[in-house]
């Protein structure tokens, strides 16, 4: 795995990101990169003060937690902002993880909010981790959203390097609009029971596929009408997840708007740490 970057706000609840970040990178011996941004709209000279403060702040804080320390990060401040500056980053270091972190206690939203997020989706072709759970313990119970596509494939893959030993539980919700599916049939609310048990099935067969793929995992599934971001927030609550899996679709279009508007809403609202990956 290429190196992995942690981007900060400096706040505490970041902090549970690079946390999460360098014990991944030990986890995977991958380098570890902590990215600092500094809004370019203040004055020339505040922002100058402000950046090495920033650095001081924040070797300070490597400096007095081992977990960060041992894995002798590269640590940089930026001016900008976040969603323009990535492409560039990623492009020139091929990370093999993004991680983000939380701001406060209002979330994700606070730190780069829903159009940063998407833009960062839209420009990334690296795995993103929001992190937002407690980064002291191994990944026990991983949700992932199944749609039988490549996407879906590839997050179960990345999920499993990341969380091996994490029971894992193939998720697919539908909403009324959603009348096509690879399984066949209409899905609405008119949805027959022998409609609804040929999802079971595929669902299933799905399961025995990764079952001889990873033959030691432990792999459910959970099938339920409703909008796919509200049934897997609800279900990672319900059962106590620490981790909810997500593929990205390299799609256009309509299709591109609703699977991306799914990931963002799932991040943005999420009480665990959320998992996005690409499709290949």
């Amino acid at each position: 795995m290429g190196p992995i970057i942690v981007a900060t706000d400096l706040s505490p609840r970041s902090d549970r990101a690079m946390l999460r970040a360098a014990r991944i990178a030990k986890e995977q011996d991958a380098p570890l990169h902590i990215l600092h941004i500094l809004d370019e709209e203040l004055p020339a000279a505040i922002l100058h003060g402000h950046a090495e403060d920033a650095k001081k702040t924040l070797q300070s804080r490597v400096d007095q937690t081992p977990e960060i320390a041992d894995r002798n990060p590269r640590v940089d401040i930026e001016v900008g902002h976040l969603s323009r500056l990535l492409p560039g980053i990623l492009s020139d270091r091929k990370p093999g993880l993004l991680v983000l972190g939380s701001h406060r206690d209002r979330g994700l939203a606070e730190l780069i909010g829903q159009p940063s997020l998407s833009r960062i989706m839209a420009v990334s072709d690296v795995p993103i981790l929001l992190a937002v759970g407690e980064p002291d313990r191994d990944y026990a119970k991983a949700l992932a959203g199944w749609d039988f596509s490549a996407a879906g494939n590839a997050a179960v893959d990345l999920s499993r390097r990341i969380a091996p030993d994490a029971s894992l539980t193939l998720v697919h919700a539908w909403d009324d609009f959603a009348a096509v599916a690879p399984y066949g049939g209409s899905m609405g609310v008119g949805a027959s029971p022998a409609t609804v048990a040929r999802l079971e099935e595929s669902m299933e067969s799905a399961v025995a596929d990764l079952h001889k793929t990873y033959p030691d995992a432990t792999i459910d599934q959970h099938t339920q009408m409703g909008g796919a971001a509200h049934v897997i927030l609800r279900l990672a609550a319900d059962r106590s997840a620490d981790l909810i899996v997500m593929g990205r679709h390299a799609r256009s279009g309509i299709a591109r708007f609703f699977l991306g508007h799914t990931a963002t809403a799932v991040a943005l609202r999420s009480p665990c740490d959320v998992l996005i990956a690409p499709s290949s």
